[in-house]
């Protein structure tokens, strides 16, 4: 009966201890799912803010073409008129036109004829001095008067001026010269020609003189 009752004891205790077991077990598994983050569902919302950059058309200028206006500045006495050779020495002669006198002055067209059988052009001052009979220059050579220089085209057989003017050598207190014309170097040559003038006289050496020329293509 001892050992039956001892064995009955440890049985007992034994299913005691099972249970009690269970029981832990059961709990901490419960409590391991209560406490566990994984089987908490949590849902988080996120917001997202989408940022919209306005992009603006690229506007793309072009760059406007500037037309510039032709120059006005006064062409260089080589410069020729749509393609006109300039006129030579050869191609020219000189002759002394009508002469006038004004308030004092003596004005004297010296005149430059085309002899040459094509167009050519004419444009800038000529240089002129007064000579005598063997040739030899009197008194100084004509200063230029200031004045704007045309480009003057200039068909075969026709004819362009420009102007000599100096103070009279009557009115002048000297003894005049007699002279035989004008040597003329036409423009922008080196080759001079020679306008006789057998009325012309000079007060060689006197300031007062002061003998100047005109561009070719100007009137007095």
């Amino acid at each position: 009966m001892g050992k039956h009752t001892g064995e009955g004891v440890v049985m007992t205790y034994r299913r005691g201890l099972q249970i009690g077991c269970a029981v832990v077990l059961v709990g901490a598994a419960a409590a391991g799912c209560s406490s566990n983050p994984s089987a908490t569902k949590t849902t988080k919302t996120t917001k997202t803010t989408t940022t919209t950059t306005k992009k603006h058309p690229t506007t793309t200028t072009s760059a406007p073409t500037t037309t510039v206006a032709p120059s006005t500045t006064t062409s260089s006495p080589t410069t020729t008129a749509a393609g006109v050779p300039p006129c030579t020495s050869g191609q020219l002669s000189v002759s002394v036109g009508q002469s006038q006198g004004a308030a004092g002055s003596l004005i004297v067209p010296l005149v430059f004829q085309n002899t040459g059988r094509t167009t050519c052009s004419l444009q800038g001052y000529p240089g002129v001095s007064i000579v005598g009979a063997n040739g030899a220059q009197l008194g100084a050579a004509a200063a230029r008067t200031g004045q704007a220089t045309p480009l003057v085209s200039l068909p075969a057989g026709q004819s362009t001026t420009a102007i000599f003017r100096q103070a009279n050598p009557g009115m002048l207190n000297c003894t005049p010269v007699s002279a035989t014309g004008f040597r003329v170097y036409p423009p922008n040559q080196t080759a001079a020609l020679f306008a006789a003038d057998s009325s012309l006289t000079t007060c060689p050496g006197n300031a007062q003189e002061s003998p100047q020329i005109s561009p070719v293509g100007t009137a007095p």
